[in-house]
């Protein structure tokens, strides 16, 4: 019997896959539906229900934080990458590969993660990327991925000490009590809640107070202390001595 074709248009040929302990090798391979395995045999197409990985066949897999998927689903990946063949129950089957993979990682993460092996890394060009270089560059970032409030003005002195606080946590400066700086996401993080200070307290412009009183919450958990500095157990005092510097 012919195989059924389905022409599927370019922009649902873009499959993204979220890494995570918990995905299996059903999820990005497929597997073989026992209902329809029992109706038209095991080996019968009909009877595999494809995965995340073949979806994107001829398109853009885009695999988000892959060191964060087991080693098994590594080797699997590997498999499929290297020889065009996945082992899908008690089958090896041929398995198009044809796509383009983009894979992130974050390679400061300790937790809930595993070491990508140099096979499956030799398949990959690696591109680092860093935090804005410049004050501009994270200025442009904020407007443009910020939630802006109606009738809450942040004037143009705010943005900047927003700016400026979140890059002094990069500095060299501070690289002997900081292992990592603030990201984007900070900015981004604390630009909104200090709309929100000013919204709940009723008023309509942004003030260094709201800075001061949000730079906590949206700046604390995004930075990480060095082990070598006196306060490497006390990131909130570290937070104190940049505001002073700051602010």
């Amino acid at each position: 019997e012919p195989l059924e074709e389905e022409v599927i248009p370019g922009y649902k040929r873009f499959v993204r896959i979220q890494g995570s302990p918990d995905l299996t090798a059903e999820d990005l391979m497929g597997d073989i539906d026992p209902s329809k395995a029992f109706e038209y045999g095991p080996q019968d197409y009909r009877a595999f229900t494809p995965g995340k990985l073949l979806k994107g066949n001829k398109g853009i897999v885009f695999f988000d934080e892959l060191n964060r998927v087991s080693e098994k689903l590594q080797n699997a990946l590997l498999q499929v990458l290297e020889e065009g063949v996945a082992t899908i129950g008690p089958y090896d089957v041929d398995y198009p590969s044809d796509f383009i993979m983009i894979a992130t990682m974050n390679p400061k993460e300790r937790a809930g993660v595993e070491e990508l092996s140099d096979v499956l890394l030799d398949r990959f060009d690696i591109a680092k990327m860093t935090y804005p270089e410049s004050d501009a560059e994270d200025k442009q970032i904020i407007m443009e991925n910020s939630e802006h409030a109606r009738r809450i003005k942040v004037p143009e002195e705010i943005v900047d000490v927003i700016v400026k606080l979140i890059r002094t946590t990069r500095d060299d400066e501070w690289a002997k009590d900081l292992e990592q700086g603030a990201s984007a996401r900070a900015a981004i993080s604390l630009y909104e809640k200090v709309q929100a200070s000013a919204l709940l307290d009723n008023r309509d412009t942004v003030t260094l107070d709201d800075v001061k009183e949000m730079a906590f919450s949206s700046v604390l958990g995004r930075i990480k202390p060095s082990s070598s500095s006196q306060h490497y157990d006390d990131p909130a005092a570290i937070m104190e001595l940049i505001l002073e510097e700051v602010l």
